[in-house]
C-alpha cells in the first residue's frame, strides 16, 4: 500500500510541476495546485520510507521462518527498495519522470536493474 501510494504521489507531484513550469495555478480536475509540490514531495518520499520499514516488520515477522527456507536473505531487498525509491523521487524532482512511475521504471535502465537486483535475494530466500 505504502509502496503504491508514493508512485501515485510522484504522479501528482511530476503533474504539479509541470503545471508550475507553464505557468498555470491548477491541475485540471485533479484538485491540486501549483504550489502544493512541496507537500506532495513529503508525503511520497514519507509513503516510500513506510513501504521500506514495512518490508523491514515482514522480514523480522516470527512466521517469515515458515514462509522462505532463508528469510534472513529478504533484508537485502530492504536497501534496493530504498534506492530505488530514492531514484523515482529524484528523477520526479529533476523533471525526467513526466509519465506514470511504473512506464517510467519500466523504460528506465536503473529501475530494471534494481528489480533484478532484488529478485536475487527474493529468489535466494525461497530456494536456498
Amino acid at each position: 500500500m505504502f509502496l503504491f501510494a508514493s508512485l501515485a504521489f510522484a504522479k501528482r507531484y511530476a503533474e504539479v510541476s509541470d503545471v508550475f513550469k507553464r505557468g498555470e495555478s491548477d491541475v485540471e480536475g485533479r484538485g491540486y495546485r501549483s504550489g502544493d509540490q512541496s507537500v506532495l514531495m513529503a508525503l511520497g518520499t514519507a509513503s516510500g520510507v513506510a513501504s521500506i520499514v514495512t518490508l523491514a516488520l515482514y522480514v523480522n515477522n516470527l512466521t517469515t521462518p515458515d514462509l522462505y527456507a532463508t528469510p534472513e536473505f529478504l533484508w537485502a531487498v530492504c536497501p534496493v527498495l530504498l534506492y530505488w525509491i530514492a531514484h523515482i523521487w529524484l528523477a520526479a524532482q529533476r523533471g525526467v519522470l513526466t509519465d506514470d512511475p511504473i512506464v517510467f521504471a519500466m523504460r528506465d535502465w536503473a529501475s530494471r536493474a534494481a528489480f533484478v537486483i532484488a529478485l536475487i535475494p527474493v529468489a535466494l530466500a525461497v530456494w536456498l
